[in-house]
């Protein structure tokens, strides 16, 4: 299913993405507060109005469903899904 999508695929390609995945938030759940080795490239697939990301105490919204967003994920941070609809992102190290 997912090895045929040229978008995603040209982008993990371009940017040298590794350890690329699907990642799916619940609603009203969250992801506990920590860092990761490398930045993270997160492109939303659904996304909703109350689903952030906190980064070193700043909130971001990613709120453009295709596009590509750069986090410097090497500070710590996490992500909520405050709506009632899973969020799902495609996420890569780089």
């Amino acid at each position: 299913l997912y090895y045929d999508i040229p978008y995603i695929n040209k982008i993990i390609t371009e940017n040298g993405w590794y350890r690329t995945r699907v990642l799916i938030l619940n609603p009203r759940e969250c992801y506990t507060y920590h860092k990761d080795p490398t930045p993270r490239m997160h492109i939303p697939v659904n996304t909703y109005e109350g689903c952030m990301f906190i980064l070193d105490d700043e909130v971001i919204k990613m709120e453009e469903e295709g596009t590509v967003y750069w986090i410097e994920t090497t500070y710590p941070h996490l992500a909520l899904n405050g709506s009632r609809e899973k969020r799902i992102h495609i996420v890569g190290c780089v």
